[in-house]
């Protein structure tokens, strides 16, 4: 089992090098799904571990500009991520709040997955107290 989390921590470098190339290739594929990717990657882990909580807030805000705040999986993930990483529970709630007043009807090519953000967000938000200290 250990020798399985050092293989994965020793893979991140060639997986961020991966994403990084994503988006120099085209950063707007999928709603700019590349910049996703790497906010999460950067939000997900401890700075002592290689997290960057500045460089998720830039890929999450590139990724907001180029789905033009219409993919819901962008804000839920900016809470479930970054905003519980920086501890910040106002941001965490307005983004989640964010979600679920969208109109069902925002992005109709991806409804079904906005559908499940707002499932998701609810979810979160009932785990506000649990989440932040």
């Amino acid at each position: 089992m250990a020798r399985d989390a050092l293989e994965t921590l020793t893979a991140l470098p060639r997986f961020e090098a991966l994403l990084t190339r994503l988006v120099e290739l085209d950063e707007t594929y999928f709603y700019g799904a590349p910049h996703l990717l790497l906010a999460v990657h950067y939000a997900s882990r401890a700075p002592m571990l290689g997290g960057r909580p500045a460089q998720a807030k830039f890929h999450f805000e590139r990724a907001t500009a180029l789905s033009q705040g219409k993919l819901l999986l962008i804000p839920l993930l900016e809470a479930q991520y970054y905003a519980v990483r920086i501890q910040d529970r106002a941001h965490f709630v307005s983004s989640l709040q964010r979600v679920l007043q969208a109109s069902e009807t925002l992005l109709p090519e991806q409804a079904f997955l906005n559908a499940l953000a707002k499932q998701r967000a609810a979810l979160l938000l009932e785990r506000v107290n649990d989440l932040f200290v």
